[in-house]
């Protein structure tokens, strides 16, 4: 799908092979892009990122939105954590990358609770921290 100046990218915040939530950058105008966090039933949950970065603007689910939930899914399978990203084309998803580091661990565009949240969904292979 295309926002209004540009390709909305579809990131999938994925733990232990499971999708989280949906990342969602659009509008991109130089240094400027806008910032928004879906859940899985895809509710906007604006207050998940810090008011320089956040839009209140709803962008429709996208039409290949189960597909790619389900790529994400089979493609973080192996991995603690990994954000697999998304553009859609014509109706169909066209994959992007998979990231192991989103944001090199500086994402402050996420309010400190919202990384809090997504910090408590990984569970590392052979630890156990509770």
């Amino acid at each position: 799908m295309k926002g209004e100046n540009s390709l909305v990218d579809y990131k999938f915040n994925c733990y232990n092979g499971k999708a989280y939530s949906v990342f969602l950058c659009s509008d991109r105008i130089k240094e400027k892009v806008n910032y928004s966090i879906y859940d899985l039933n895809w509710n906007l949950q604006p207050e998940k990122i810090t008011a320089h970065y956040r839009t209140h603007k709803v962008y429709p689910r996208p039409v290949s939105f189960d597909k790619m939930l389900a790529y994400s899914e089979i493609l973080a399978k192996e991995f603690p954590l990994v954000r697999v990203d998304w553009y859609e084309i014509n109706g169909e998803p066209v994959f992007s990358e998979m990231t192991f580091t989103p944001g090199a661990g500086f994402q402050t565009y996420y309010t400190p609770e919202y990384r809090q949240e997504l910090g408590a969904q990984l569970v590392l292979p052979g630890k156990n921290i509770l």
